[in-house]
């Protein structure tokens, strides 16, 4: 009897701990989700100003993944890298909105798509900020929500998804998931990827299954494995790509 007293407390204090964990994912998803959420429309972005989606959602609300013009190719669709860089700096960042769509109307008059664009745009933004947290998003955008569809040429598919930094700009609230956030940050860093500003660092997430501290502790592994000691970014771009699509259908 002695020993079913035992087992039964046991498990009323697994069951107990179980629920203080959920509750503190949630927790840990509404924060990270306050943060990052945006449909990108309060900058006047979307359909109209960026370009058709590259493809659409699988649903309504559905997140999805959109494909990444490699560096090397949007450089080369200006031209080389100088030619590139030289549109880098015509982008003003300090301009108004109004200005930003007026410069970005003129490339796009020249041919040049969305993704092209973007591309310009991250390298105008990573240079002005570089290792500078906004936490509403790069001015001028008004959000992360803007930014990513500014970069990807694609529009929010809407809730639930956000715009979320897979390695995460601060990461969970525990001490743990932050140390896991942060090794995760210096691996793109290592690389090459902007943590906070680079398009390969960007998805449209859901709002649950990607904040918690098992999630980054996972994803950070994954990544350090992928760079190893050389700095491997094809390999580490490639886990982010497959870490995006494994939690999106998840959340389907």
């Amino acid at each position: 009897a002695e020993a079913e007293a035992e087992a039964e407390a046991e498990a009323e204090a697994e069951a107990e701990a179980e629920a203080e964990a959920d509750v503190e994912a949630e927790a840990e998803a509404d924060v990270e989700a306050e943060a990052d959420s945006d449909t990108g429309a309060d900058a006047g972005t979307g359909a109209d100003d960026a370009g058709a989606s590259i493809r659409e959602p699988a649903g309504p609300g559905v997140p999805y993944d959109p494909e990444v013009l490699s560096f090397e190719d949007a450089t080369e669709a200006f031209g080389g890298i100088d030619a590139f860089e030289e549109v880098v700096a015509t982008l003003d960042l300090d301009d108004s909105m109004s200005s930003y769509r007026d410069w970005k109307a003129e490339l796009a008059a020249d041919g040049y798509s969305p993704q092209e664009i973007g591309r310009v745009v991250e390298q105008a933004v990573i240079a002005k900020y570089d290792d500078t947290l906004h936490t509403d998003g790069p001015p001028p955008f008004n959000s992360w929500g803007d930014y990513y569809e500014e970069i990807s040429g694609t529009t929010a598919p809407g809730e639930p998804a956000h715009a979320h930094h897979m390695a995460m700009k601060k990461g969970p609230v525990t001490e743990v998931g932050q140390a896991a956030a942060d090794n995760a940050r210096q691996v793109l860093q290592r690389v090459g990827i902007n943590p906070y500003y680079g398009i390969e660092n960007f998805t449209w997430g859901p709002m649950s299954g990607v904040h918690g501290t098992a999630d980054m502790v996972d994803l950070a592994s994954r990544l350090q494995t992928a760079a190893g000691d050389g700095g491997d970014r094809a390999a580490v771009e490639q886990v982010l790509r497959q870490w995006a699509e494994e939690k999106a259908r998840a959340a389907r």
